[in-house]
């Protein structure tokens, strides 16, 4: 499910959803993360005090980072497709990809 909206309607969709187990929100997008490393030097590079409100709260930062690796970590399930506009990972059930909206062709493959 894609909506858009502010912080008021992201907390209506958690509080109504009786299918969501959580909702999420691109923060950053970044070319040339590859290695844990990065991907932590990135985790730092983000304005967090603009996301959660005081150093009580968490988060997770996650990434799958190569497809043999979702693959081998279960992450990555037979039918997904990566989308050839973004290269994010979807679901085998969708038939778009969920960030930028680009249809799946016939011609992109499948785990």
């Amino acid at each position: 499910v894609h909506f858009e909206g502010g912080p008021e309607v992201g907390a209506r969709a958690v509080l109504w959803s009786r299918t969501a187990l959580r909702v999420m929100e691109l923060l950053e997008r970044r070319e040339g993360v590859h290695t844990q490393a990065s991907l932590y030097d990135f985790a730092r590079a983000v304005r967090w005090s603009e996301v959660v409100a005081s150093e009580q709260q968490t988060l997770s930062v996650g990434a799958v980072l190569s497809l043999d690796r979702a693959r081998a970590s279960g992450k990555m399930r037979a039918g997904d497709w990566v989308c050839r506009s973004c290269n994010a990972l979807v679901f085998a059930s969708k038939d778009e990809c969920y960030q930028c909206g680009e249809p799946r062709d016939a011609d992109t493959a499948a785990a």
